[in-house]
């Protein structure tokens, strides 16, 4: 923990993603790596003498003639003669990454528990800030009205019960004494639509003679927590009926837009309130 907190004085690097809404973000603790590379003028160039790549600035690998950027977009990015790019790759997304130069005015406020009621604060200097560029998601987005979304929604709830069936079993208490207090706690962390199933699946787990296996990856919290950012974000605009960009939809749209295009006069026209409704399912 002391590790990872910003107070503690080692070197750190700020994103700021210029994506209003990205589709998968990790959590705290989750890596991930940073490759540059950088197209030589010609062929004798062997160093990059470019502006500085990526949050620490390494060496960069070369990219002769019409090499792509490995990975990224589909391998259809090029690199123009003497010029670098980094690109950022977690086991989530990948994307290219620009550093920029901070203003002597930025600075990074942290505030750290101890030291009082107040805690202590500490002032850090911006000495790498980096821009991240459009993601590529490495992971299947699945609809949240499927049955691979479900079935990963029950593991993980299965996977928080018997975590909690083990801290008990350990500490030689009966869980099933305490069954609606561990249900009531575990159904803070779960929108208010799944919690017949935060409720079953405690019973369950909590039940049985001795705590299940159950296999949760940091990538699989990821994942849920992005799909629930999406519907948060649908129902506040107002689209709690339609969660999926499907071709059924993408036709009632297109007919509706010839539809209006052969009247002469509409009083509330729709096809373009309908377009914005298809874009929103897309973000």
């Amino acid at each position: 923990r002391l590790l990872l907190s910003l107070a503690a004085g080692q070197s750190f690097a700020m994103y700021e993603y210029i994506e209003e809404q990205p589709v998968l973000l990790g959590n705290v603790g989750m890596a991930h790596r940073t490759l540059t590379y950088f197209s030589p003028r010609s062929h004798r160039q062997t160093h990059y003498d470019g502006p500085l790549l990526g949050p620490a600035g390494a060496s960069p690998i070369p990219l002769y003639g019409l090499q792509h950027v490995p990975g990224l977009l589909g391998r259809q990015v090029r690199i123009p003669p003497g010029q670098g790019l980094a690109v950022m790759e977690s086991s989530l997304v990948r994307a290219p990454v620009f550093r920029h130069r901070a203003r002597s005015t930025d600075f990074l406020l942290v505030r750290r528990e101890g030291g009082g009621s107040e805690g202590e604060w500490h002032l850090r200097s911006l000495d790498s800030l980096c821009a991240v560029g459009q993601t590529e998601p490495l992971q299947e987005l699945i609809a949240p009205n499927s049955r691979p979304h479900a079935a990963r929604r029950r593991r993980l709830v299965r996977h928080m019960a018997s975590e909690v069936r083990r801290r008990y079993d350990a500490a030689g208490i009966d869980a099933m004494g305490f069954v609606e207090l561990v249900v009531e706690a575990m159904q803070r962390w779960w929108p208010i639509f799944d919690q017949n199933l935060v409720k079953n699946e405690c019973h369950d787990v909590l039940s049985e003679a001795s705590a299940p296996a159950t296999e949760m990856t940091p990538e699989d919290v990821c994942m849920m927590e992005a799909t629930e950012r999406a519907l948060r974000r649908l129902r506040a605009l107002g689209l709690a009926a339609l969660q999926n960009y499907d071709k059924a939809v993408v036709k009632a749209v297109s007919e509706l837009e010839l539809l209006e295009a052969k009247q002469m006069q509409l009083w509330k026209p729709l096809a373009r309130r309908a377009r914005w409704i298809l874009d929103q399912l897309q973000v």
